[in-house]
């Protein structure tokens, strides 16, 4: 491992490897290693598409040096919307050539005045996770899904009723003709953004979303050939892939996020205060046969031609990405399996170019990951919103000294009468924040 003392010479001569271009598989390249990461990106129009204050925004982070934005959650499905607001790609009250306009402007602001910048659409269906009322979806109409296992985000009576509030109850299970369709949606949102101009797709597969439901065996409990075995479970993934691959040119990247908590026993994702032994003795007998299912999903999925995969973590039920609870002996061993599910990748997968999202706010952290091996991408999250330039100004900068070069990015707890409630109320509460943050980017500079 290198030296503070090299790594800083490094910076001066611009010798980074996080600074250095990046070829994927497909033969497209990114300019240097630092992504923009998707989050949650609240954006309210009347026809569910980009417009001039969106664009601003992403025009202010290519302006800023991002080798590659991912978007928030565009929606593949009106009836499959994660809440209000948000880019919806299936949309028949809007014309396709307006659809393309629209989006093509948005590609061109967040490619950047020099067109170096890579823009990626993160594509999505939340499933059983989408709030009634949502897109086209009415107030009484249950979400659908792998199973009919309602959408938890705890345990307690509050939170089983704000559950059935927002999510509806049990969701509808899928029949084969209605997981046909979402293949198709997936593969006809993929076709628009391609022909309006982004440079690919992420098929969001983490966080408790419709993809993330089906490799879940907590969420997946069907019994043909779209459930039971991990491998079997991980089929819908596959489909999609294909289906997105056939209709989109060679050079088009599609990449997909996954989860670390959808492989983690119920134990170590729910387990109460108290209960750390038990957490400690599960995650050490379970933690090789949960990292071998994820193995063998991902080897089906890599064989049917993503360009990367993002390691993420979370989910509704355990939104430690965004809300850090104190670090219990549970709360350990996620964060220790989340460590390992990355690690697994990198060596079960050489060849599949890996981007880790989370944690990184230094220089040398993040030069330590890619110059280790131990990433080929960094994803950034709020520390984007918090510092858009960050590439530019800061990590890549060689006026800017190891020492200063870093980011804090501040927590905004809820107020104390919040933390009474669920956890996902404090998830919300901080969205809401950063959210409000994101949509005021560049706009007083106009995206400079």
């Amino acid at each position: 491992m290198r030296s503070a003392s090299t790594m800083a010479s490094e910076t001066a001569s611009g010798h980074l490897a996080i600074g250095t271009p990046f070829t994927l598989p497909n033969g497209v390249t990114v300019k240097n290693r630092l992504v923009k990461a998707a989050m949650a990106e609240p954006y309210f129009t009347k026809d569910s598409l980009p417009h001039d204050q969106y664009n601003t925004n992403y025009a202010t982070w290519a302006h800023g040096g991002w080798g590659m934005v991912i978007t928030g959650n565009w929606y593949v499905d009106s009836k499959g919307c994660g809440g209000p607001g948000g880019v919806l790609l299936d949309n028949p009250s809007v014309p396709r050539e307006v659809q393309v306009a629209k989006i093509a402007a948005f590609a061109r602001a967040a490619a950047g005045v020099d067109g170096q910048t890579k823009v990626l659409v993160q594509l999505c269906h939340a499933g059983r996770q989408g709030i009634v009322g949502s897109g086209t979806r009415g107030l009484c109409e249950p979400g659908m899904a792998p199973s009919a296992v309602p959408q938890s985000v705890g345990s307690d009576i509050i939170s089983r009723g704000l559950a059935r509030l927002f999510f509806g109850g049990a969701p509808r299970e899928m029949t084969h003709a209605d997981i046909d369709a979402v293949v198709d949606k997936f593969a006809s949102a993929a076709k628009l953004v391609a022909d309006a101009g982004c440079h690919g797709v992420e098929l969001h597969g983490a966080h408790g979303y419709l993809i993330s439901q089906f490799l879940s065996a907590e969420a997946n409990r069907r019994t043909d050939e779209y459930g039971g075995s991990a491998l079997a479970r991980a089929r819908f993934a596959v489909r999609v892939v294909q289906a997105v691959r056939a209709v989109v040119p060679a050079d088009f990247v599609v990449g997909i996020k996954l989860n670390s908590v959808d492989y983690q026993t119920d134990i170590i994702r729910k387990g109460g205060d108290g209960a750390e032994d038990e957490v400690e003795d599960a995650a050490k007998v379970d933690r090789e046969r949960q990292l071998q299912g994820c193995i063998e999903q991902f080897a089906a999925i890599a064989a049917a031609g993503v360009d990367f995969v993002e390691v993420s973590g979370g989910s509704m039920a355990d939104p430690q990405m965004s809300v850090g609870p104190p670090k219990s002996e549970r709360t350990k061993a996620r964060e220790a399996f989340f460590l390992s599910f990355a690690e697994t990748f990198r060596a079960s997968f050489p060849d599949v170019p890996l981007m880790v999202t989370g944690g990184f706010r230094s220089r040398s952290g993040m030069e330590e990951a890619v110059a280790g091996g131990g990433t080929d991408l960094v994803g950034i999250g709020r520390a984007a919103v918090v510092s858009p330039a960050l590439p530019r100004d800061v990590v890549l900068n060689p006026d800017v000294p190891d020492p200063e070069a870093r980011v804090d990015v501040p927590k905004y707890l809820p107020p104390w009468y919040l933390n009474w409630g669920p956890r996902l109320v404090g998830l919300g509460y901080e969205n809401v924040i950063y959210g409000s943050m994101i949509t005021k980017l560049g706009v007083e500079s106009g995206g400079k």
